[in-house]
C-alpha cells in the first residue's frame, strides 16, 4: 500500500549517508513532548547538530507533588497509592493511581530530555500545547515561525481494541494527533524556511497489528502525506519512518516479553537513534518512506503459531479499590474472583497470540486464592511455556504464581488453554423433560436477589447476577440471570469471549446449590472444562442450567450451561468442583451485614 516500495534500513545502521545536512542554525519543532522514542531520537540529533529544539506536548510542567519529591522512578507507583489513601481514606482506583504517577513520570522525562539537549550544546525549550488544537498551535508557534527549519512529528496515541468495539471517538482520538496535529503545525509555520519534515510512523501501518486498525490507518496515511509533501516540495527533506518495535518507548515494559514471545526483534534504542540521525545526511535526503527495524509485523501471521515460552509480570496494586473487588469481600477483605484468575491467563495468552482466542480451558484449578488482606505480595507472574499445535489449534498450560510474605513461591491458578481462530459450533440447546427449555420472560419480583441479601452468597450489587430461580429439583436447577458487565483494570482480566464479571455469575449457581445440598458455604476449587461458544450478554437476560449433579457431605461437582433465552448454548462448564468450608457461611453472612450497615450509614 505504500507509494513505491519502502526501503529497509540495515539493522546495524551502516549505510553510507554522506555529510550531515543539519547544524547549529537549525530550529526544530518536535511534537510528542520529548518523551519515549521521540526523546531518544532528538537527544541524538541534538548531540550531533547542536541545533535548537522546541518541544510541543500536552503535559503541564509544574512542581512535583510532595509525595513524589525525592522518590525514585521505580517507587512512584506505591508512593502515589500511599498519598491517595492518606488523602481519601480509602483504596484508590487503578485509574486514579495511574493518573497520579504517570503524570510525574511524564514531567520527569520531559525535563530529562531538556537537560540532555542542553548538556549536548543544543538549545531546548518546552511549550505546553495540544497539537490537535489548531488555534493553540498557531499561537504557540507565532513568535518562532520565522526561524523554524525543521519538523519532527512524533505525536501519537493508542486506543487499542477490536474493530467491532471501536467508536468514532476512539478513531478520532488516534487520528487527531497523527494527522490533524501535523496539519496544524505545518499550517502554523506557513512560509517558514522548513527544510526537514520527518514523520514518525509505525510498522503497524505497513503490516497491520491486531487491535490497531485505526492506528495502522493513521500511520499509513502519514506515509502518503510524506510522498505528497515530497512531490509538492522536491527541495525539502521529507521522510516518514516506519519504526519497528523499540526495546522501550513504543513497547511498554509489561509487553516486552509478549512481543519477544512472538519472535519480534526489538530495536535497541542506541541503534534506532543512530539510524534516525543518519536520515539527516545527504545520502538519505530523498527517502520518502523508510522502514527502520525488523521487517516483520508485530502480530503473528495467518494460522496458529505458538509463541515462544515467556514469563509476563504484573502487579495488582490498587485493583482492590475497584467497585467489583469491593463487592467481592469475604471477612472484610477483597478477594480476587476465580474468574479473574482465569481471565488473567486468557488475557495474556490472547495478547501473545494475536488473531487467536481462547475457546476452551481444561483442568483449571485454584491453588490459592488472592486475598487483599495485607499478608500477600502484590507482584505476580504468568508463566507460559511453548504451546503445542494440536489439530490446527494451540494448546498451552499456563499458570499464575506469586511470592508469599515469607518469600516462598506460591501457585495461585493453573490451567490448559486451547486457542483457535474460530470457535466451535454451539452444541444443541439444553433439553428438559418436555424437550428444549423455552425460557419465556416472567413478571413479578426477582426472587433470586434474596440469595445475596440473606447471606447465602456474599456478593455486592455489581456482582448480583441471579435474578430468578426458575426451577429447583434434586437433579436440576435453572436460574435466570442478568448483570451489567464492567471493565476492570482496562480489561486486563478479560478475553475475546471471557468476561470475568459475567463469568463469575456462572459460579454463583454451584455455590448456592452447594449450600442447599451440604449446608455449608462453598467456593470454587476447579473447573474440568470451560467451553466458549459466544459471549455472555452484557445487561441482558441469560439462563444458567445446573445438572449432572454429584455431591458429598462437603463438596459438589456439577455441569453449568449458560444459554440465551431461546436455549442456544453460550458457554459450558463441565465438572465444576465446589468445596464447603464449615466457617465460611458465617463469613458470608458477616460480609452481607457489613455491607448493609455501610449502606444504611
Amino acid at each position: 500500500g505504500h507509494p513505491g516500495s519502502p526501503s529497509v534500513s540495515p539493522a546495524d545502521g551502516s549505510s553510507a549517508g554522506g555529510a550531515a545536512t543539519v547544524g547549529g542554525d537549525d530550529v526544530f519543532v518536535v511534537t510528542g513532548g520529548g518523551r519515549g522514542v521521540t526523546a531518544t531520537c532528538i537527544r541524538a540529533l541534538g548531540a550531533s547538530s547542536q541545533g535548537t529544539f522546541l518541544l510541543l506536548g500536552r503535559t503541564a510542567l509544574a512542581a512535583e507533588p510532595a509525595w513524589a519529591a525525592g522518590v525514585a522512578d521505580g517507587d512512584l507507583k506505591p508512593a502515589a497509592i500511599a498519598a491517595l489513601v492518606a488523602g481519601g481514606g480509602k483504596p484508590p482506583t487503578p485509574r486514579e493511581v495511574e493518573a497520579a504517577f504517570r503524570g510525574v513520570e511524564a514531567q520527569r522525562e520531559i525535563r530529562s530530555t531538556l537537560d540532555a539537549l542542553t548538556a549536548a550544546g543544543a538549545g531546548a525549550s518546552y511549550i505546553q500545547v495540544d497539537v490537535g488544537d489548531a488555534e493553540a498551535v498557531r499561537a504557540a508557534l507565532s513568535q518562532h515561525r520565522e526561524r523554524v527549519t525543521g519538523v519532527v512529528h512524533g505525536a501519537g496515541t493508542l486506543s487499542d481494541g477490536l474493530l467491532r468495539t471501536k467508536t468514532a471517538e476512539d478513531v478520532r482520538r488516534v487520528f487527531t494527533p497523527k494527522l490533524a496535529g501535523l496539519r496544524n503545525v505545518l499550517d502554523a509555520l506557513g512560509d517558514a524556511p522548513v527544510g526537514h519534515v520527518v514523520l514518525f510512523t509505525s510498522v503497524a501501518g505497513l503490516f497491520g497489528n491486531a487491535g490497531q486498525a485505526d492506528y495502522a490507518a493513521a500511520n499509513e496515511a502519514l506515509c502518503r502525506v510524506a510522498a505528497s509533501l515530497k512531490r509538492e516540495h522536491p527541495d525539502r527533506h521529507v521522510t516518514a519512518i516506519d519504526w519497528g518495535a523499540w526495546d522501550g518507548g513504543m513497547v511498554a515494559a509489561d509487553l516486552r516479553a509478549v512481543f519477544r514471545a512472538r519472535g519480534v526483534e526489538l530495536l535497541a534504542p542506541d541503534a534506532g537513534a543512530r539510524m534516525f540521525v543518519a536520515e539527516f545526511t545527504a545520502g538519505h535526503s530523498d527517502d520518502a518512506c523508510v522502514l527502520i527495524g525488523s521487517p516483520k509485523g508485530l502480530s503473528a501471521g495467518s494460522g496458529p503459531r505458538p509463541a515462544r515460552g515467556f514469563t509476563a509480570r504484573r502487579d495488582l496494586i490498587g485493583i482492590e479499590g475497584t467497585e467489583v473487588l469491593q463487592d467481592h469481600r469475604i471477612d472484610a477483605f477483597p478477594v480476587l474472583p476465580a474468574t479473574f484468575g482465569l481471565g488473567w491467563l486468557v488475557n495474556v495468552l490472547e495478547r501473545a497470540h494475536p488473531g487467536l482466542r481462547v475457546v476452551e480451558v481444561r483442568g483449571f484449578e485454584v491453588h490459592k486464592g488472592i486475598v487483599f488482606d495485607g499478608t500477600q505480595g502484590r507482584e505476580y507472574q504468568v508463566e507460559v511455556p511453548l504451546a503445542e499445535t494440536v489439530d490446527g489449534r494451540l494448546v498451552v498450560r499456563a499458570s499464575v504464581r506469586g511470592v508469599a510474605a515469607t518469600g516462598r513461591p506460591v501457585s495461585h491458578y493453573v490451567g490448559t488453554f486451547v486457542l483457535a481462530e474460530q470457535v466451535d459450533p454451539a452444541p444443541p440447546g439444553v433439553a428438559g423433560a418436555g424437550g428444549t427449555i423455552v425460557h419465556d420472560p416472567q413478571s413479578g419480583p426477582e426472587d433470586g436477589l434474596a440469595i445475596y441479601t440473606e447471606g447465602i452468597l456474599f456478593h455486592g450489587p455489581s456482582l448480583q447476577g441471579i435474578r430468578r430461580i426458575r426451577q429447583r429439583r434434586d437433579d436440576r436447577v435453572v436460574l435466570e440471570c442478568r448483570l451489567a458487565d464492567q471493565v476492570v483494570a482496562g480489561g486486563a482480566f478479560a478475553g475475546a469471549l471471557h468476561s470475568p464479571v459475567l463469568a463469575d455469575v456462572l459460579l454463583h449457581g454451584p455455590s448456592v446449590l452447594g449450600r442447599w445440598l451440604t449446608g455449608q458455604a462453598c467456593l470454587p476449587l476447579a473447573v474440568g472444562r470451560f467451553e466458549y461458544f459466544a459471549q455472555l450478554p452484557d445487561g441482558d437476560r441469560f439462563i444458567v442450567v445446573l445438572d449432572d449433579i454429584r455431591s458429598t457431605a462437603s463438596s459438589l461437582t456439577v455441569t453449568v450451561t449458560a444459554c440465551d433465552p431461546g436455549g442456544r448454548v453460550l458457554q459450558r462448564l463441565t465438572d465444576v468442583s465446589m468445596i464447603g468450608t464449615p466457617d465460611m457461611a458465617a463469613k458470608f453472612a458477616e460480609a452481607v451485614r457489613s455491607r448493609q450497615a455501610g449502606e444504611t450509614a
